[in-house]
């Protein structure tokens, strides 16, 4: 359902498959105690930290099935259009919140980014959220329009 929450491994997995033909099973093993190798999502998880699209919560975990929070989106977008190669555009570089002070100081770069590039934006009454958790929808919104903000900027680019 659209408005169901997400995980973190799930949102990871939905970036990487984003890209056409990527191969996640190649990559290191991360090391994260909470992401066992027999689980889905494991390679996805071990792509994204060698790709540097994620840190973890701490250096032993991922919380994998986790509910994503905005700003945790916009951390792993931002990393992910640096993975990619794509330069954000500033399209709305003066965009502020009702509650930006309560951004965590490690994503308000990242949210700055995803907000000005104009792929994630705020609610009606002027807030972020961002500790909400993020929806399913809000998901697919924000890759589709990163997808399409990548092939407007680079429609010669190799789908890689």
């Amino acid at each position: 359902w659209p408005d169901d929450s997400l995980t973190r491994a799930q949102f990871l997995t939905m970036l990487a498959k984003s890209i056409h033909d990527l191969d996640v099973t190649q990559s290191a093993p991360a090391g994260f105690k909470d992401v066992p190798a027999d689980e889905w999502y494991y390679s996805y998880v071990n792509w994204g930290f060698e790709a540097g699209i994620v840190k973890g919560m701490d250096e032993n975990t991922f919380a994998p099935n986790a509910k994503i929070t905005r700003e945790q989106m916009a951390v792993m977008l931002n990393n992910f259009a640096a993975y990619d190669g794509v330069i954000l555009p500033e399209i709305n570089p003066e965009v502020t919140f009702t509650d930006s002070e309560r951004i965590s100081t490690w994503a308000v770069e990242a949210v700055n980014m995803i907000v000005s590039a104009g792929i994630m934006g705020g609610y009606p009454e002027g807030d972020y959220q961002p500790q909400g958790t993020a929806t399913r929808a809000e998901a697919a919104t924000v890759i589709y329009k990163f997808i399409t903000l990548r092939d407007s900027v680079y429609p010669d680019a190799p789908v890689n």
